[in-house]
């Protein structure tokens, strides 16, 4: 107890060490980002006057703490100010919208004081940048203190459980899914918090590692959270039925509902299951979030992490921008990336400045000045700004994270560099890799994926981040 306490002092002492001192500026960034007129898509414009009917209860919702519950049967007026659940939808809504990637699974946890006004902010904008259809995670805010609290303290608390019970299924049901050959589970804020438990309750499936799992003392909030649904879930059942092959209670009914079969018990997750996954963190606040190895020889650490972080933001520095040893450290595995900047909104703060960098080719201009993107699922990149076929000279679509004429196989190759962080991840965090260019079309042999190298690869050997410009003169290198 002491010790959990010293670490929470320790870790929030971090958090507030931002200069000059102004939370304020933290959360709500600087005033350009604040207007229509300079950030399109920014979530302050419910607080314009024409949007006083969303920006007036997105406020009393914001100051009104509330219970992560719905109490059946109960309704009165202003019910919704008081009890909060969180909800699972589709954006689009529309069954018409069509997806262009029909074996991929899009998935969005949104962050702290995020009622369903600005949820759809952020979905809105998610699809205008990917254009995938997106399965939404609706973290229903209990309140500004009782979020914030949650993200430095209270990572165990019932609130966080009971989101946590509904965003799982969901995932997971998807994961398991046969059609769904990659699965992108996008989260902000809070929202990262609830993708940590989530990878622990996929821990908590996979039989090489879940003796150990089990076993393994309780050091982090997601992880009791973890536990507590795993005991609600009664996954040991379902181990204990992978290890002898039949169900060691067939006559009690299943306790967990499995999206598309009802109550069913959950099965195992597989080393081809981790493989699909992938998880990109804004403002990542989790104080664990530890990869595996599967595989052969090392193996191959699953699932794919990026967090991302502004410097000055609060919440970040609660997570991927603490202390990565010694007192109020945590344990964030996958690149990790800072942006000396301001603010915490997700499409103000954090998606808007970074696909303007992307948009505008980078510091010398051009299609050249592009920067990889990586598929980790299969070990291979693109080069979004080239046409297919290789011509330089005509752009692909900039925002399809898909497009492109050149295949990279990489060691590791961030999707950072591809959306306008150019900044390298942070010390400790980064190897020298190689790099393979070929044609389109020609897979480079790629370590543990069995591919045959090309006999047209030009290699790169560098020690710096696999990128194709020079560094921005206003985002120094960290």
């Amino acid at each position: 107890m002491l010790a959990g306490a010293m670490d929470l002092a320790f870790n929030v002492g971090h958090t507030l060490q931002v200069y000059p001192p102004n939370y304020v500026r933290s959360i709500l960034g600087d005033p350009s980002s604040w207007r229509t007129e300079t950030c399109p898509p920014t979530e302050l414009k419910l607080a314009e006057l024409r949007e006083w009917r969303k920006g007036l209860p997105e406020l009393a919702r914001i100051l009104i703490p509330a219970l992560p519950w719905q109490l059946p049967g109960l309704s009165f007026p202003f019910s919704d100010l008081l009890f909060r659940p969180s909800r699972v939808f589709r954006y689009p809504a529309s069954p018409d919208v069509q997806n262009p990637t029909p074996e991929q699974s899009w998935f969005f946890i949104n962050g702290i004081c995020t009622d369903r006004a600005v949820v759809d902010l952020n979905a809105q904008y998610l699809h205008d940048l990917f254009r995938r259809p997106l399965t939404i995670l609706h973290n229903a805010t209990r309140g500004f203190i009782p979020d914030l609290v949650a993200c430095a303290a209270g990572k165990e608390w019932d609130t966080v459980t009971e989101s946590a019970a509904i965003a799982f299924p969901p995932v997971y049901a998807a994961l398991k899914n046969p059609a769904c050959e990659r699965l992108i589970l996008l989260s902000h804020s809070q929202g990262t918090i609830l993708s940590a438990v989530i990878l622990d309750l996929l821990k908590g499936l996979h039989p090489p590692i879940y003796e150990s799992w089990a076993k393994a003392p309780v050091v982090a909030g997601e992880r009791a959270v973890a536990r507590k649904l795993a005991k609600r879930w009664d996954f040991e059942r379902t181990m204990r039925a992978a290890q002898t092959g039949k169900d060691p209670r067939p006559a009690e009914p299943a306790s967990f509902e499995w999206p598309g079969y009802g109550r069913r018990q959950p099965e195992t997750v597989t080393a081809k299951d981790w493989l699909k996954l992938e998880m990109y963190c804004f403002a990542n606040c989790a104080s664990e979030m530890v990869q595996i190895k599967v595989g052969s020889g090392n193996g191959l650490p699953v699932p794919w992490i990026e967090s991302y972080g502004n410097e000055n933001d609060i919440v970040a520095r609660l997570g991927v921008l603490a202390n990565a040893a010694g007192p109020g450290s945590v344990r964030i595995d996958g690149d990790r990336y800072k942006r000396n900047a301001w603010g915490h909104l997700l499409n103000a703060h954090y998606l808007y400045p970074m696909f303007q960098a992307k948009n505008s080719g980078g510091p010398a201009g051009g299609p050249a000045e592009s920067s990889p993107r990586r598929k980790p699922w299969d070990g291979r990149a693109t080069l979004g700004c080239l046409s297919p076929g290789g011509a330089a000279d005509t752009p692909a679509p900039p925002l399809s994270p898909l497009l492109g004429a050149v295949i990279m196989a990489v060691e590791p190759c961030p999707t950072a560099h591809a959306v306008g962080y150019f900044l390298p991840p942070l010390r400790g965090f980064h190897r020298p890799r190689t790099l393979r260019l070929t044609p389109m079309g020609r897979l480079p042999g790629v370590r543990g994926m069995g591919g045959k190298a090309s006999s047209v690869a030009k290699t790169v050997r560098t020690n710096r981040p696999v990128c194709f410009h020079q560094p921005w003169k206003n985002w120094p290198w960290a």
